[in-house]
């Protein structure tokens, strides 16, 4: 029994032949969206994906096959928000009008991804005291991104990981509250709920991203920021940019800044390109 337990696991571990986890970071994520394009144009393409905040939203842009309409259909929104949170012009930050109205209309045009393998990650809060929760997370983030373990205020709080998963097949709706959701950092951006369960900022979560690439057999780490040499480690590879990404994380006012980013990451994916492919055995 345990001999085929074993040999189980194995299969499960071995399902994917190369995955591909992308980083959170607000506007910074559309370093990966370069990486991305780039490498998907050398026909490297993951059969598994993982994201998080909001590169999930980059993440779809691909697997939809419509990275360059989003970026477009991004930027004209973020044209009629110029003055957006600097200026506390709305309620909140207008993430939901640009990001969340993107999102909807990428699916109302593109429809959503068949036979695609992906994750996205966020916190679940629960039902009960949900502002709360949504006040403690933004200092819980911050504590994260310093590099102290949440671990225990989390589990005080009931915030609590959530890996949602292709093959529970969401509907649009559902996948919009989740994107939405794992991008929220309150009180700049409003709360996000899927089933009554308020979904919050993934940043805040332990940050041992090789762990979600367990069931590939190699798969490839998109840091969205200049954090070191990229270098591969066992079956991972840690990607990185080399040269300082714009640290302008909410701020999407200026096309010039989001085009920056991007090809920031095309630039280093071209760079890199001959280490990737040594990593995954593919000729040049």
């Amino acid at each position: 029994m345990m001999l085929f337990k074993d040999c189980y696991i194995e299969i499960i571990m071995k399902k994917y032949e190369f995955g591909v986890f992308l980083c959170g970071g607000g506007n910074r994520v559309l370093f990966s969206d370069g990486v991305l394009k780039v490498l998907l144009k050398e026909g490297i393409a993951p059969d598994y994906w993982v994201s998080k905040s909001a590169s999930s939203g980059i993440m779809f842009g691909h697997l939809l096959n419509c990275s360059d309409w989003l970026l477009d259909h991004f930027w004209k929104r973020c044209q009629k928000n110029q003055k957006n949170f600097y200026w506390f012009k709305k309620e909140h930050f207008p993430h939901d009008e640009m990001l969340e109205g993107s999102m909807r209309e990428m699916f109302r045009v593109h429809g959503l991804p068949k036979n695609k393998r992906y994750s996205i990650i966020a916190s679940d809060a629960g039902s009960r005291f949900s502002r709360l929760k949504a006040v403690a997370s933004f200092f819980l983030m911050i504590l994260s991104n310093l590099g102290v373990s949440t671990k225990n205020l989390r589990k005080f709080l009931g915030i609590n990981e959530y890996l949602f998963k292709s093959s529970e097949n969401y509907s649009k709706e559902e996948l919009i509250s989740i994107i939405m959701g794992s991008s929220t950092i309150y009180p700049f951006i409003g709360l996000h709920f899927l089933r009554g369960r308020l979904l919050l900022e993934s940043e805040m979560l332990k940050k041992d991203y090789p762990r979600y690439l367990e069931k590939c057999k190699k798969g490839i780490i998109i840091y969205n920021r200049r954090g070191g040499i990229s270098h591969i480690e066992g079956n991972i590879l840690h990607f990185y940019s080399s040269v300082e990404i714009p640290n302008t994380t909410i701020d999407y006012s200026f096309k010039s800044k989001i085009r920056e980013i991007r090809k920031i990451g095309e630039a280093e994916a071209k760079k890199q390109l001959s280490l990737v492919r040594k990593f995954l055995n593919k000729p040049n």
